[in-house]
């Protein structure tokens, strides 16, 4: 401020003194007089003219000139001493606050969170909503996979059985035993036809399953309850009991041949199987009203008890069965001895005498797509030969449960037709 009033100071006295520094404003006092000349010029005649005796007494032509220049100064010294910058700051500050919307504070935090939180917790819903449809879609499909895979394990492929509209259904037991052959408890399965009472004794048919493989398959896959309850309902064929072995040995496979040998007393487990249900359900204890079967390896056992115990069994059935054992799972360490004992092709040609003083039905069927065909024909020949009653039959398919499936009321209707006789 001191520099400011040391100008302001100097001002007056150039401009009280009529001196004027050309350097500063020589060029504008000449173009300010030519204007005072031409203006008095103009003028009225009666009028002075400004700086003369007849304008304002005391004032210097150039007095107004030098207040413009005094404010002139004053605004480049205060230019000098307040930077542009800060200035220029404090107008775009005004200028925006004269031009913002009145409710500009509230706008600017829904901005932040429509931009910021509001988006980031919008994407993580999302995400949780995508992975429940994804978990949910995973549950569905592992299910759908586990009942599919379920049901293909239990039924083949096929729909649980069930019995035709007016057709009334058997009953399904479960029962136990001791088995002294494997010093255990044992389980089978008893399948009472319809309209079954404990006051009437019936003939039994005892069922032999494969391997691997368990008793309910016979029900479940072959349909055998319900092929009998359909046969009982149409009048063709009498009542009796079916009787599911079980023969597994706690393995996946349970491979036991239904054979005694060091693995375990399998086939002897049958015969106890038949004791205790004779000893529990009204049954006809004898052979003409017993009979044996099953599918591959239930068959080969069925057909080899049959053959070793002709007083407990007049009839046997081999549904895809085999004929000749060989060193594999349970007989892998048997003697030629052994091997021949449960090889019906290679003993069965000196059993004519016992044959012959007890009575063998027997049915004997094979796919033609089986592998074991060929000796299946030539086995049933050689049984036929030491004098059993043969039904040997050859069915198109291969050795499958649809095969035994579609032959199940066939092989019913064989083990009625002879109970008895």
């Amino acid at each position: 401020m001191g520099e400011l009033v040391a100008q302001l100071r100097d001002d007056r006295l150039v401009d009280g003194d009529g001196v004027g520094h050309r350097a500063g404003g020589e060029e504008d006092d000449e173009a300010e007089q030519a204007d005072g000349e031409r203006a008095a010029a103009a003028a009225p005649a009666g009028r002075p003219r400004q700086g003369h005796p007849g304008g304002q007494p005391g004032r210097h032509p150039g007095h107004r000139h030098a207040q413009e220049r005094l404010v002139v100064a004053a605004c480049e010294l205060l230019e000098r001493k307040c930077p542009r910058q800060p200035w220029a700051r404090v107008q775009r500050a005004r200028l925006a606050q004269e031009v913002e919307p009145a409710h500009a504070g509230a706008h600017g935090q829904q901005d932040e969170r429509e931009t910021g939180d509001h988006p980031a917790g919008v994407s993580a819903v999302r995400r949780l909503v995508v992975a429940a449809v994804v978990c949910a879609w995973l549950v569905a499909g592992l299910y759908g996979v586990a009942s599919y895979g379920h049901n293909y394990y239990v039924y083949r492929g096929y729909d649980p059985p069930h019995d035709p509209a007016h057709v009334a259904g058997g009953r399904l037991v479960t029962a136990r035993f001791y088995s002294p052959a494997l010093h255990a408890r044992r389980s089978y399965l008893l399948y009472l036809p319809p309209g079954y009472s404990p006051r009437t004794r019936y003939p039994v048919l005892y069922l032999l399953h494969g391997a691997p493989g368990w008793p309910r398959e016979l029900l479940d896959v072959a349909n055998l309850g319900v092929d009998l309850d359909v046969a009982m309902a149409h009048g063709g064929l009498r009542p009796f009991l079916l009787v599911l072995v079980d023969g597994r040995d706690g393995s996946y496979r349970s491979d036991t041949e239904w054979a005694d040998t060091p693995h375990g007393r399998y086939e002897s487990v049958v015969l106890d199987t038949v004791r205790a249900v004779d000893a529990r359900w009204p049954t006809l204890p004898d052979r003409a009203d017993r009979a044996i079967g099953g599918n591959s390896e239930g068959a080969f056992g069925a057909m080899n008890i049959a053959l070793h115990h002709l007083r407990d069994f007049g009839t046997v059935e081999s549904w895809s069965g085999y004929f000749r054992a060989d060193r594999s799972g349970p007989f892998a360490h048997a003697s030629a001895a052994q091997l021949r004992a449960y090889s019906p092709v290679a003993y069965v040609g000196g059993m004519a005498r016992r044959l012959r003083r007890l009575p063998l039905h027997a049915f004997l069927y094979v796919g033609m797509a089986d592998a074991d065909r060929g000796l299946s024909t030539t086995f049933a020949k050689q049984l036929h030969a030491a004098g059993a009653a043969v039904r040997y039959s050859e069915y198109p398919g291969r050795h499958s449960w649809r095969l035994w499936r579609d032959t199940a009321p066939a092989a019913l209707a064989f083990a009625g037709r002879w109970f008895g006789r």
